[in-house]
């Protein structure tokens, strides 16, 4: 939770770890302003369970994750925002697992993190689209790749793969 008084402040840069068992850090914050920046400094003392490095998918999942078994969290970011770092050159695809081999970890990966994905978005109203994946054979040599491809992909549990001779 981010005290009252810090919440015109967008930015907080750790500058170092006075005394970590108390949990005590110099931090600068940086408060944004439309004319320019206001930079302040303080001695912060932080009361909290876990500390989560990066305000990206995998950080905002786990510190959510810690945070609902009970724990105080402190999120501590880089940039201005959330997910502005990987996260924001996310290709927004939801990897199917047909190109991996049969019962390996990333083809069982690939399915259960998208089934999951699916039940977390309509158990929280998210809308998402099922588009589905397209995959065009050029010439009579890719025909038989793409009869193996669609074998894998119901080998690693894809059901809804299927072949469409047009």
């Amino acid at each position: 939770r981010v005290p009252a008084h810090f919440k015109h402040y967008t930015t907080l840069q750790i500058k170092k770890f006075l005394v970590p068992e108390l949990k005590i850090l110099t931090v600068d914050l940086v408060q944004h302003t439309a004319d320019d920046e206001h930079k302040v400094e303080m001695t912060l003392l932080a009361t909290v369970d876990c500390v989560v490095v990066g305000a990206g998918v995998v950080g905002l999942a786990i510190a959510r994750s810690l945070a609902l078994h009970g724990r105080e969290v402190l999120v501590i970011e880089k940039e201005n925002t959330v997910g502005a770092g990987i996260s924001s050159r996310n290709s927004e695809v939801i990897h199917s697992g047909i190109y991996y081999p049969k019962n390996s970890l990333k083809a069982q990966l690939c399915v259960q993190g998208r089934d999951l994905l699916y039940a977390y978005a309509q158990n929280k109203y998210i809308p998402y689209q099922k588009l589905g994946k397209l995959v065009v054979a050029n010439d009579e040599d890719d025909l038989i790749k793409l009869d193996q491809i669609l074998a894998r992909a119901h080998e690693n549990g894809v059901y809804d793969a299927k072949k469409n001779l047009r």
